[in-house]
């Protein structure tokens, strides 16, 4: 090599160091960026997964908690010869509603609006029957074990 050719291929190296000096802070908040989106993507999914089951939770025992309780007081009301009454029409359409509600469904867009429908005819059935009785999560029965109403 001349001596021309070696200092042209010590500044070609020279502005190649330089170019990666400069651009080294840009690198670095390019490959943050993307660490911490694939980051904050998995926590989000993860964070929503638990959130979705907790939630999948509670409408799953309220759902089961009203079906329950329309089965029990559909048979009492059954044996005391009450097949006719207004109670036994509310039973009917509030088990109608709690078998036509898709529990394996929730993104459907009438899912809470069929939910709130399902608890409002529930109070309704309550009333018919003078019990004072609510679905309660967990923490609420701990501390408050007593129960609402009896046989």
């Amino acid at each position: 090599m001349t001596e021309s050719e070696d200092r042209i291929t010590d500044d070609i190296d020279r502005a190649d160091l330089f170019d990666s000096i400069i651009c080294a802070e840009e690198r670095c908040e390019k490959n943050g960026f993307l660490v911490g989106k694939k980051e904050g993507k998995d926590r989000g999914l993860k964070n929503g997964f638990q959130k979705g089951i907790g939630f999948g939770k509670q409408v799953g025992e309220e759902i089961g908690f009203y079906h329950g309780f329309v089965l029990t007081w559909k048979n009492i009301l059954e044996k005391k010869d009450e097949r006719n009454t207004r109670k036994m029409k509310a039973f009917a359409s509030l088990l109608g509603m709690l078998e036509d509600f898709d529990l394996s469904n929730p993104s459907v867009d009438d899912y809470m609006v069929k939910l709130t429908q399902i608890r409002s005819k529930f109070k309704q059935v309550s009333s018919l029957l003078g019990v004072q009785l609510q679905h309660d999560d967990e923490d609420t029965e701990r501390s408050n074990p007593q129960p609402l109403f009896s046989f």
